[in-house]
């Protein structure tokens, strides 16, 4: 594995050079995205923008709050010593915490912009799974969430044993399902691509969960990244089955016809 890589004399960690190549495509996909539904050009490039600069704003907001949240549970060691606040290193983030202040960010700063939620969901969406695709391809060249061994002639050695590069399973999985979503972005209405991308992830780790080699359990040995997906999957494929309806049908979705018709 390559936990580091040096270039030009420099020492560079893979795992936020990661993160990082992880946003900056993601945002980039998201960005697109948003233009499908923006009609004109004059509209579709100012929403791009702001949906740029909502991800940024979003990025620096979910830093903090992911600092802020591992200080305050560890907050009498922090106390102690108040300078580690500044030290940034991934370790010492609470990721969860601050993705959801980060989106919750974004969608704040979209929405002052006039971005319609729909269309934003969209976007968050496409650009979350191009993204998890560059992370899962980082943790393949650090060694993190590896794989059970296997003996199939691609198996990587990795701690010792030959395992199933489960990363690159998810990564390859995913850039499918994001390159059909993509192909399909002209034939769907605002707020379908997000349910759509949900059933994508879902039915992607509740397949490949199977191959991790560590997975979080629960109770009589239940992978609970394997129920979570169930549970995305049946969600996605109740609401889905809404927009199948055609749109005069009692009961589908009302969709914001102005946001093809501005």
């Amino acid at each position: 594995m390559w936990p580091v890589l040096h270039f030009l004399g420099l020492t560079l960690p893979v795992a936020p050079l990661a993160a990082l190549l992880a946003f900056a495509v993601g945002s980039e996909v998201g960005s697109r995205t948003i233009r499908r539904f923006a009609g004109k050009e004059k509209v579709a490039a100012s929403w791009s923008e702001a949906f740029n600069n909502a991800t940024f704003v979003g990025l620096l907001a979910g830093l903090v709050a992911a600092r802020v949240a591992y200080a305050m549970r560890y907050f009498d060691l922090y106390l102690a010593e108040p300078t580690l606040l500044f030290s940034l290193r991934p370790g010492t983030l609470a990721w969860w915490p601050g993705i959801g202040f980060g989106a919750a960010v974004v969608v704040f700063y979209s929405r002052r912009h006039q971005l319609p939620l729909a269309v934003i969901a969209d976007a968050g969406a496409m650009g979350a799974l191009a993204a998890l695709v560059i992370w899962n391809l980082g943790q393949f060249l650090t060694g993190d969430a590896y794989g059970v061994p296997a003996e199939v002639p691609w198996a990587v050695q990795l701690w010792g044993e030959a395992r199933h590069p489960v990363q690159l399973y998810v990564a390859g999985a995913l850039l499918v399902g994001l390159a059909v979503l993509w192909w399909q972005r002209q034939d769907v209405r605002p707020g379908q691509l997000f349910w759509k991308a949900l059933l994508v992830y879902g039915a992607v780790e509740l397949f490949f969960t199977a191959f991790r080699a560590n997975p979080t359990t629960w109770g009589p040995g239940i992978r609970t990244a394997q129920v979570y997906a169930l549970l995305a999957i049946l969600t996605a494929m109740y609401v889905l089955s809404y927009y199948a309806r055609p749109p005069h049908l009692e009961g589908a979705p009302k969709v914001d016809e102005s946001v093809n018709g501005l």
